[in-house]
């Protein structure tokens, strides 16, 4: 949270945030999330990577899904992050389903069923 502090105090227009909740327990990652809203919701563009798909539910406009650094999907996180796609890249099934009492989408995978490469 310090170097988001920091680029906000330089009035950055853009910030890259690389994996902003890794390592972090599940409360910690709402907070993160919440606060990544909050900064898209006062006019800052955010750039972030993550391996968690359901953070496209929670706080993304658009995503570029990628596989070996190709870009092999990319639109709203409706359009982009389905089951199909989510399969191709991770080679799991996937489940995308709406979670009214989460207000958005979330991503479980299948345990169990996965095919190696």
């Amino acid at each position: 949270m310090t170097l988001i502090a920091r680029a906000l105090a330089q009035e950055a227009e853009l910030v890259i945030m690389d994996e902003p909740t890794a390592s972090l327990d599940f409360g910690n990652q709402a907070k993160v999330l919440d606060c990544i809203n909050e900064l898209r919701g006062s006019g800052l563009a955010i750039v972030l990577s993550t391996h968690d798909p359901g953070h496209a539910f929670a706080c993304a406009d658009n995503v570029a899904l990628m596989k070996r650094g190709q870009i092999v999907g990319e639109g709203a996180p409706q359009a982009a992050v389905t089951p199909v796609a989510l399969h191709n890249l991770y080679g799991v099934e996937v489940a995308v389903e709406f979670m009214a009492g989460a207000g958005r989408s979330i991503c479980a995978p299948a345990l169990g069923r996965f095919r190696q490469e």
